[in-house]
């Protein structure tokens, strides 16, 4: 007869809020992730998602650090903090450009050639081009 396998000690406290903490981060990066893909006005949702994400990031890299994995803490902070920015600026930049970004999705979803894809570009261009030279009084 075998005797059974000893059980593996238990997490600590620390441990398992690091790993709280970490798949919530995982799940609001994949929800940001997600709500970027739709169209307008629900991507710019992502930019609420990528500030959940943000401070689930620090929080992250503070349980980290005192969890004594410094690695994983720099590692963290090195590749969220610019996913974070991303996000964040991806869905400021949509708003900004609201109108302008509006219309060239509803173009493109009636736009049935590359030819005619092409062309909504360039009038969304232009588009944008107008709308800062009004802001800029030029």
């Amino acid at each position: 007869m075998s005797s059974p396998a000893p059980e593996p000690p238990a997490p600590s406290e620390s441990t398992l809020r690091y790993r709280r903490i970490l798949t919530r981060l995982l799940v609001s990066l994949l929800a940001s992730w997600v709500l970027m893909m739709l169209p307008l006005p629900w991507s710019l949702l992502a930019g609420v998602a990528g500030i959940v994400t943000g401070v689930l990031l620090v929080r992250l890299v503070i349980a980290a650090w005192k969890d004594r994995r410094p690695a994983m803490a720099v590692v963290s902070a090195v590749v969220g903090v610019p996913a974070v920015f991303m996000i964040v600026l991806g869905s400021v930049t949509g708003a900004i450009f609201y109108g302008p970004m509006s219309q060239l999705e509803q173009c493109r979803d009636e736009a049935l050639t590359q030819q005619a894809q092409d062309a909504c570009r360039d009038e969304v261009q232009s588009s944008v081009l107008s709308w800062m030279e009004g802001l800029t009084g030029s």
